[in-house]
């Protein structure tokens, strides 16, 4: 399961412009675009098992009784987990959940595929091949996704429904754990339950075969309507067995996003992409270290990334300070800093902006551009130019899109920026330089 981890040297997230505010605001908190670690999945706390798996049509839409734990007191806000299966989700492709019953509920009443004759699937091209990605064996890499043409940034390579969504969670122990996810995998319709069985594995033992399953193959996802004790939505694991045939790389040519209304994931190109050239997503933060990004990857799927950045980490002596990726990524922390002073000695310029934007480009980090073009959109309306305002004020919406969706709040108000420059908190704010 892939960690959600803390942004120490970039916070991704372009409201860490905050223009809500009348003066320059401070970062956001990480945005959980990253997943949860294998350990926390994988501890002891011994429970008893209740309830009955026999097939009833009174617990609608649910195919089958819910099957349930005991209470978790001060675990899980105090209610038990459940296995839930809708054999009619999405129109027949089927969803198992192991949740709680208040966050069941949520999903029930917010998400709209939980008809078998819900057309709005097929129409709007979710779970529906695309045309634009296979699989193939990938030297060294087992399964693989490939473009089946040329794909330009913005292309949409899938958007698919998750079959199985679990409760990230560390109080039960490995045997309770796998008797309720294999359950849930069992009541899943039988194509559909196969393709989550030919799944890779973090392991062959047949005891946690489903676990470990999940384990390789989980996207973090948030849900609930309600807080847990943290003040956080309740964090899930999601399998969506299409997007997992997609390898790492530190440069991916890809990135997600999910929609949490529809649990739908939607995987877009976020630069050219030529036909038959691998896809690929980043398992871990592309703006962490070479050593943190090695390390976390080791730890959670148990292999060393020899991508083009990971070869041009700090430890390689072949690397010369200019493409040295360590030494690239701490001159963007450089230049983010500077350009996010807004004190009356900032030295902040547009070129300081333009060269951010062209580290971004150089490593590679195209799905993940838009603090720079927020910061270059500022900067640019800083010094009274409308045109740069309005050329990286589109750049950043469209990158936002890619990145956390078309409906992210904060399109809106940058699209107002670009719509009013004058009006904002930075018109003018600085003299050129």
């Amino acid at each position: 399961m892939r960690s959600r981890r803390q942004r120490s040297m970039f916070q991704v997230i372009c409201i860490c412009f905050s223009l809500f505010a009348l003066t320059p605001p401070v970062a956001a908190d990480d945005d959980a675009l990253y997943q949860v670690d294998p350990d926390q999945l994988f501890q002891s706390v011994k429970l008893d098992l209740q309830g009955d798996p026999s097939d009833s049509d009174s617990y609608s839409p649910w195919s089958y009784r819910p099957f349930c734990t005991d209470t978790l007191f001060d675990k899980i806000n105090d209610e038990p987990l459940c296995v839930y299966t809708s054999t009619g989700f999405a129109g027949g492709r089927g969803l198992s959940l192991f949740t709680t019953p208040s966050v069941a509920d949520h999903i029930v009443a917010t998400t709209p595929l939980f008809s078998e004759h819900d057309t709005s699937v097929v129409s709007s091209g979710v779970n529906t091949h695309s045309g634009n990605w296979y699989t193939a064996p990938i030297p060294g890499k087992g399964t693989g996704m490939l473009a089946s043409k040329a794909l330009r940034r913005g292309n949409l390579v899938l958007a698919t429904t998750p079959i199985l969504i679990a409760y990230s969670e560390n109080v039960l122990d490995a045997t309770t754990r796998e008797k309720y996810l294999r359950r849930a995998i069992d009541q899943l319709p039988s194509v559909t339950r196969a393709m989550y069985l030919s799944l890779a594995s973090l392991s062959d033992n047949a005891e946690t075969q489903v676990q470990d399953i999940a384990a390789a193959n989980t996207f973090g996802i948030s849900l609930g309507s309600e807080r847990d004790r943290e003040g956080e939505q309740r964090p899930h694991l999601a399998v969506f067995p299409e997007a997992s045939r997609m390898n790492h790389d530190c440069a991916p040519n890809a990135i997600f996003h999910i929609d949490t209304r529809t649990l739908t994931q939607h995987v877009h190109a976020v630069r050219s992409v030529a036909a038959s050239e691998e896809l690929s997503i980043a398992y871990t933060s592309p703006l962490d270290s070479t050593a943190e990004r090695q390390a976390y990857l080791r730890r959670s799927f148990g292999f060393q990334c020899s991508c083009s950045r990971c070869r041009r980490g700090k430890d390689n002596a072949d690397a010369d300070a200019d493409s040295n990726s360590d030494l690239v990524l701490s001159e963007m922390a450089t230049l983010q800093s500077i350009l996010g002073d807004w004190s009356p000695a900032s030295k902040a310029s547009v070129s300081h902006a333009e060269r951010l934007v062209s580290l971004y480009v150089q490593e590679g980090l195209q799905g993940y551009m838009d603090p720079a073009y927020c910061h270059a959109a500022l900067v640019y309306g800083s010094v009274g130019s409308a045109r740069g305002v309005k050329k990286y004020v589109d750049l950043a919406v469209r990158a936002i899109e890619l990145r956390l969706g078309p409906d992210n709040e904060d399109i809106k108000v940058w699209k107002e920026m670009a719509a009013a420059p004058e009006k904002h908190w930075s018109w003018r704010r600085r003299k050129q330089k």
